[in-house]
């Protein structure tokens, strides 16, 4: 009998010692996005004029850090456009992810006054300043880009008297952890152009702003939110230049889904215009 019950509980301790020693089975790992937060879509911001007075391109520099202030007080988080990609990696519990984003490149979202000091009232200005006094608001925008066009002021941030400022401006934009993006090299309309035409505006416009922020770009803005017939024109190349825009955002749309959500496309990104009707519409705000 004393054999017998030696036995057995030879065979438990084996038996438990293989257990533990088995390689544990890993939990899958939750979606920051949709499944941790049960969120299934969030707001791409779209603005263009910074100044006054409102109007349907404008924002107006007071209405602009109204607009950070609600942002911030409602637990929205900010990130770049092309966070996307990586499913806003690091959004903290409880908070919900916004894109500012920023069309045609004025001199009103980033312009330097007389020796070389931060215009305080430019949008670059205002999210550094809100950086400054919120350090838990990161600075993340994403800054779509034109290189060339009629309206000087339009041409990568404007202020032509002061050509060094170009890539001054856009790797500062980098360094802070903001993104350059493309808005096209002239402000194309790609609905109205060849596939050759648009790879070539495409491949210029993603040359010239890697060279001079030293950045890779994978975000675009249609102009006027008009596409072209052959979509495929957004990852190619035009002689030696290869570029691959991930992410292509609309002028409109609304609340814009989440990666792994019925509705992504990460071609047509969905924006906010921030103007009055348009923050009670999505946001219940007057």
């Amino acid at each position: 009998m004393m054999k017998k019950r030696l036995a057995l509980l030879l065979v438990l301790f084996i038996s438990l010692s293989i257990s533990a020693c088995a390689p544990q089975k890993e939990k899958p790992k939750e979606s920051i996005i949709t499944n941790k937060l049960n969120l299934k879509k969030f707001p791409v911001l779209e603005y263009h004029l910074i100044k006054r007075p409102e109007a349907r391109w404008s924002r107006t520099p007071e209405n602009f850090r109204s607009d950070l202030e609600w942002l911030y007080s409602h637990d929205y988080y900010p990130f770049d456009l092309k966070d996307i990609l990586t499913s806003f990696k690091g959004l903290p519990t409880g908070k919900t992810p916004v894109v500012i984003t920023f069309d045609d490149s004025s001199s009103s979202q980033f312009r330097y006054l007389p020796g070389q000091k931060l215009d305080p009232e430019c949008a670059v200005g205002i999210i550094k300043d809100f950086h400054d006094k919120h350090p838990d608001w990161p600075m993340r925008a994403t800054f779509f880009i034109l290189i060339e066009t009629n309206n000087p002021d339009r041409n990568i941030f404007g202020q032509p008297e002061e050509p060094n400022y170009k890539a001054r401006k856009l790797r500062q934009l980098v360094a802070w952890g903001m993104e350059v993006a493309s808005h096209t090299y002239c402000h194309d309309r790609l609905d109205g152009i060849s596939p050759k035409a648009a790879c070539y505006s495409l491949a210029r416009s993603y040359k010239k702003l890697k060279e001079l922020s030293d950045q890779e770009v994978v975000s675009l803005a249609l102009p006027m939110g008009l596409y072209p017939t052959d979509e495929s024109v957004f990852s190619g190349g035009y002689q030696k230049i290869k570029y691959d825009f991930r992410l292509a955002c609309e002028v409109a749309g609304g609340l814009q889904p989440v990666p792994g959500t019925s509705g992504f496309n990460p071609h047509h990104i969905h924006r906010i215009q921030t103007i009055g009707s348009e923050w009670t519409k999505y946001f219940n705000r007057k």
